[in-house]
């Protein structure tokens, strides 16, 4: 990564150290590149600091005239604490190496980590390094700057011929960064009802579709049905009423893939304040979000883990009881399933679970609940239903479909085909308990159902 200048917003570009010696200069005290600046360029007046963000308010404050550092590390502090007042002025001839670490007693990190690492090809690895580094230059180039700066060097072009060389220069970079922006900055601009006026290409590239297609649309169209309308609506309030917005979305590709991404989007005001549209700026974290979903991800089922679970179980308690409307647990165990192993073998197992996993997930697909694999052949489910009734309806259509999948099991005996033994929990209002308590009761529940024979559903009654 490079190391770049930092100074006002107010400050003209710097095309060269040398331009400002006599100023003082703030960088990072032990930093790598610290001394080999110092060495470099020694009449430099430096003032030490303990990391960047100290070093950027040391410029905010007019206590030092720039603060050198590392490109992307500026551009995230400058977007997250000095949106407006710094911004990125200039860049030296050096360059900062990086390498990555994990601790020595967490070597599943490292092996993740290294899994992830080596399964991305050379060319995504370079797309994802200029889309990074491109969204620091957006963020911290003052772009009203950039081209007041065009502006007053044409002027002296025509009447200072000696200068034209470095015009020339400087024109060329500015081109280069308006190119790199178009090329991997996710941007675009709509009209007061959200109707598309211009899109970078980098946007054209990760959604599939050409400018030509864009142009005109609703971003509407664009957005992925597996976002609530709850979002857009908070969303749409937001920026009408004149504020920002910062989120992630999921949006939907031109072929029907998905994407997400994080946004910032602001109103655009006219002379008389009034909204004309709306400016959005985003970068690709799709791939984050991927990391995300495999850590609480079962690898063979493709249903939720148990740390999800204990998450989820958390988040819809609190929202029943908030609410006053029923809430269920379900927690089933494959019967006989040591004995399954032991006649059929161990792969014949793994497809009985991805089997009972595809299973659970179609009929939750269905009923608007949550499916998790929660043990070796246990599993469990997440509900709000209507009413008891509904819950006890519920766990009998799960022992039905389960049976019906017809898959052999000659060590059962309960039926000729797999099974399932289910406990059953379901309350609402004061009488729901504690996450603890209703997960030992729905446990007991399924107990309950192995020694009436197996392949039923047990109710947990206090």
């Amino acid at each position: 990564m490079p190391l770049v200048f930092a100074t006002k917003i107010d400050k003209p570009f710097i095309s060269n150290i040398n331009d400002i010696l006599n100023k003082k200069i703030a960088i990072v005290k032990g930093s790598v590149y610290k001394d080999r600046i110092k060495v470099k360029y020694p009449y430099i007046k430096f003032i030490e600091v303990s990391n960047t963000k100290k070093g950027l308010e040391k410029v905010n404050e007019d206590k030092a005239y720039a603060f050198i550092g590392i490109l992307p590390i500026i551009g995230f502090n400058i977007q997250k604490h000095f949106v407006g007042n710094l911004k990125i002025a200039g860049k030296l001839d050096s360059q900062v190496e990086f390498s990555m670490a994990t601790r020595n007693d967490e070597p599943l990190l490292h092996s993740i980590f290294s899994k992830l690492i080596n399964s991305i090809p050379e060319e995504k690895n370079r797309n994802i390094t200029d889309r990074w580094l491109s969204v620091t230059y957006e963020k911290s180039v003052n772009y009203t700057m950039i081209f007041y700066v065009i502006s007053i060097f044409i002027i002296i072009f025509f009447f200072i011929i000696t200068k034209n060389r470095a015009i020339n220069t400087i024109n060329k970079e500015l081109s280069d960064y308006i190119r790199v922006i178009d090329e991997h900055v996710l941007t675009s601009t709509t009209d007061s009802k959200g109707n598309i006026n211009s899109v970078s290409q980098a946007f054209c590239n990760i959604s599939g579709y050409t400018k030509e297609e864009l142009l005109g649309k609703n971003h509407r169209f664009i957005h992925h049905p597996d976002m609530s309308e709850k979002l857009f609506t908070n969303l749409w309030k937001t920026i009408t009423s004149g504020k920002t917005w910062k989120g992630e979305i999921k949006n939907k590709k031109k072929n029907g893939d998905f994407y997400w991404i994080k946004a910032i989007i602001s109103p655009i005001f006219d002379t008389n304040s009034k909204i004309v549209g709306y400016t959005a700026i985003r970068h690709d974290i799709t791939d984050k979000k991927r990391i995300e979903e495999i850590a609480i991800t079962d690898e063979l089922t493709s249903l939720y883990n148990k740390r999800h679970f204990n998450h989820v179980f958390e988040k819809e308690l609190t929202k029943a009881q908030e609410s006053g409307k029923y809430f269920g647990l379900i927690i089933l165990d494959i019967d006989f399933f040591k004995q399954y192993n032991d006649t059929y073998g161990h792969q014949e197992g793994d497809n009985v679970l991805q089997n009972m996993g595809t299973c659970l997930r179609s009929l939750c697909d269905l009923s608007s609940c949550t499916p998790f694999r929660i043990g070796g052949e246990e599993f469990a489910i997440i509900f709000t239903p209507n009413t008891k009734e509904d819950a006890k309806n519920f766990a009998k259509i799960i022992n039905k479909k389960i049976e019906d999948m017809q898959l052999e099991h000659k060590k059962n005996k309960a039926s000729e085909y797999i099974t399932a033994s289910i406990g059953l929990y379901v309350e609402s209002d004061e009488n729901l308990s504690t996450t603890e308590d209703i997960y030992r009761f729905a446990d007991t529940a399924m107990y309950t159902s192995k020694s009436n024979g197996r392949n039923q559903f047990t109710l947990y009654n206090k």
